[in-house]
């Protein structure tokens, strides 16, 4: 073989490899976007709310592991936060942080700040809700927040501010809890509307609820579970266990304020609900308890004790011991207002035991509980014991709110050392591109310096071109500007002037010829009407500088004419009130724009209010201008819901052209009061 030969055959080589890496990669792609695709619609699935929570899981499982096969960092990240939803609502807390944490390794990796403040929003929601661990918890939310403010992600910043707020709660610091959910409701309030929004929305309004109730300001406190409970159902998935936790502490606090009719029904309706009894047990133990609890404070003992045995056995048969605590602490004060002293030991003891297992605030009410049943020096000394725990819990609350400044300072500090490296290594790369385009810069200017020699003769002689035919524009600009002004001032002399009396003639006339009996003079009326009317068009077309009012009348005659007259057309009584007022000294242009406001103001009276009385105030003020209201008592209008016909628009117009102000304040059946504010 010939090197000729050779040379062609290691070309044809060459671009069958070409071709066949081209079409690997091009079916590699298409196998992308299908697998992309295919993580979508699970991904939709796992949010699907009418699928069981374990098929919701599955479905996050498989698209995490999809993700994971074509190893793209920004739909993995996506993935696991649904898969992490999915195993908070399964309850597999701990293969939720797993992957929370996955997910903060991967962001700052990518430097995707918006997926870290939201995996450390949902780390310290986990550390609030299924640890004791509150430092690592408010490091997450701060973190959070910080990164939040930065991106100006306002639902991230709301939304960490409701997590501290609930641990502040917690740990009895109620005034920055307070504030804290307040501001967080101000800047949801700044965003779309949403489900996520409406959802954080109710649990704020739940956590202020519970704030008022602890600090025994329980009309406020009825107020925000109310309002938590409203949103909670406007949802378009409301979650029942959500809805039924609001309407337990809905009830309990109609029970603090001695509405027990109200209390009862509330408990009663959940106690009768299958839905609750068979799903959720959590809540619908509550209402039992509750139940029994305001049928003893109302004095009604009929069905108790049994109820509170019932609700025992409920308890345990769904293993729910915590519920057992204040079973057992109300059985005892059940007992001890019946004098049955064994028993009510007998269930203050069993309460303090259990209690002894959870929380403390169970602790403070069993021996409190126990101070009463107990005989003098053993009541004595569990209300001692009841004193120094209170005072030391009143103490860690004190520790615990230095400790949110604390922790927040630490955190800050954390953030800004990570900014300060970042910055270090950004400079460093900042400085070399700096340089490079420097050099750069200096060969484009010397290059340009050279060019801009030549161009500027160009410019000039374009500039004065230009200049020439910006004036021949102005000039045709302003001849339009003028023919337009006319226009719009005919049809505007046209529209307040001619045309409502005209409107005015045509209604009168319709309405004599409804009559069974007219008389000559009332058509006289109207033929007088038009023959003015005809005059009012002669002047029009005489001149079209500006509308003139009757010369050979003052304008105090010329008002109290026209209202006469339309006291004379029409079904209502107009009163016209006028202020001493010098109008000679008003120029003729304030004159005519007020009477056709007037007049356009009167013929909407008489056309759409359905009114039967109006009235015309005209008074002077101090500050040298005119107050002008016009009333009536008519139908009124939605002003959102309602046009704004050609009328209305000529009405601002004059008024704009007098550099006045008004308002316009009417409602449907409670008539309209157009207020003006006229400067001479």
């Amino acid at each position: 073989m010939n090197r000729k030969s050779s040379s062609i055959l290691k070309l044809y080589y060459c671009v069958i490899i070409n071709i066949m890496i081209c079409c690997n990669a091009l079916a590699q792609n298409q196998t992308i976007l299908k697998t992309i695709d295919s993580i979508h619609s699970l991904r939709a699935l796992s949010k699907n709310e009418t699928l069981e929570l374990k098929k919701r899981l599955e479905h996050a499982k498989a698209a995490q592991h999809l993700a994971h096969s074509i190893a793209i960092d920004s739909v993995t990240i996506t993935t696991n936060f649904d898969l992490a939803d999915a195993y908070w609502d399964n309850r597999l807390f701990s293969k939720n942080k797993t992957i929370l944490q996955q997910n903060l390794y991967l962001s700052y990796k990518n430097q995707d700040s918006l997926s870290l403040s939201k995996s450390h929003q949902k780390l310290g929601q986990y550390h609030r809700v299924k640890t004791n661990l509150k430092d690592s918890a408010l490091y997450h939310l701060y973190s959070s927040k910080k990164i939040a403010i930065r991106l100006n992600y306002t639902f991230g910043i709301a939304r960490a501010l409701f997590d501290i707020a609930v641990i502040q709660k917690n740990d009895k610091d109620f005034a920055n809890s307070e504030a804290n959910s307040f501001k967080a409701l101000a800047l949801l309030k700044t965003v779309p509307t949403s489900e996520n929004t409406k959802k954080i929305t109710g649990f704020i309004y739940n956590n202020l609820g519970q704030i008022y109730d602890s600090t025994d300001n329980y009309l406020e406190s009825i107020t925000f579970y109310e309002k938590a409970l409203k949103v909670k159902r406007n949802l378009k998935s409301p979650s029942q266990k959500s809805i039924g936790s609001s309407l337990n502490n809905l009830g309990v606090l109609y029970r603090k304020t001695e509405k027990y009719n109200l209390a009862y029904s509330i408990f009663d309706s959940i106690f009768n609900n299958e839905y609750f009894r068979e799903n959720i047990p959590d809540i619908y133990v509550t209402a039992m308890g509750n139940r029994a609890n305001t049928l003893f404070l109302s004095k009604k003992f009929e069905e108790l004790p049994y109820l509170y045995y019932e609700t025992i056995n409920y308890i345990n048969l769904h293993g729910i011991e915590y519920r057992l605590i204040a079973t057992y602490g109300k059985l005892a004060e059940y007992h001890h207002y019946f004098q049955h002293k064994d028993s009510a030991k007998y269930y203050a003891y069993k309460a303090k035991d259990l209690a002894q297992n959870y929380y403390t605030d169970d602790v403070l009410e069993s021996l409190l509980t126990l101070s009463k049943v107990e005989d003098d020096s053993i009541a004595v000394k569990h209300y001692d014991a009841y004193i120094k725990l209170s005072d030391s819990l009143l103490q860690e609350e004190r520790n615990n709110r230095n400790k949110y400044a604390r922790i927040e300072f630490e955190t800050d500090t954390y953030i800004a050392d990570n900014k300060q490296l970042i910055k270090r290594n950004t400079l460093i790369s900042t400085l070399a591109v700096i340089c490079i385009l420097t050099l750069i810069l200096l060969l484009v200017i010397r290059h340009q310096r050279a060019k801009n020699k030549t161009l500027r003769l160009e410019k000039a002689q374009q500039q004065a071109s230009a200049d020439i035919y910006s004036l021949m524009l102005n000039a045709q600009d302003k001849m339009q500007e003028g023919r337009l002004r006319e226009r719009y001032h005919i049809a505007e002399e046209l529209h307040d002037g001619v045309l409502n009396t005209l409107a005015g003639t045509r209604l009168g006339i319709e309405y004599l010829s409804s009559l069974d009996r007219v008389e000559a003079s009332q058509y006289q009326l109207y033929i007088k009407e038009l023959h003015k009317t005809e005059l009012d068009i002669r002047d029009l077309s005489h001149t079209l500088k500006h509308s003139k009012l009757d010369q050979n009348k003052g304008f105090t005659a010329i008002l109290e004419d026209y209202v006469t007259k339309i006291n004379q057309l029409y079904h209502f009584k107009c009163t016209l009130v006028l202020d001493t007022i010098n109008w000679p000294s008003i120029n003729d242009l304030t004159k005519v724009n007020l009477f056709r406001i007037i007049q356009e103001s009167l013929k909407n009276v008489t056309k759409h209010a359905n009114a039967k009385t109006a009235t015309v105030s005209i008074k002077a003020l101090k500050t040298e201008q005119l107050e002008v209201i016009i009333t009536d008592n008519g139908m009124g209008f939605d002003p959102k819901n309602t046009l704004t016909g050609i009328g209305l628009k000529n009405i601002k117009s004059r008024i704009q052209r007098l550099e006045g102000s008004y308002q316009l304040d009417t409602k449907l059946n409670q008539g309209t009061t157009l207020s003006l504010i006229i400067p001479l």
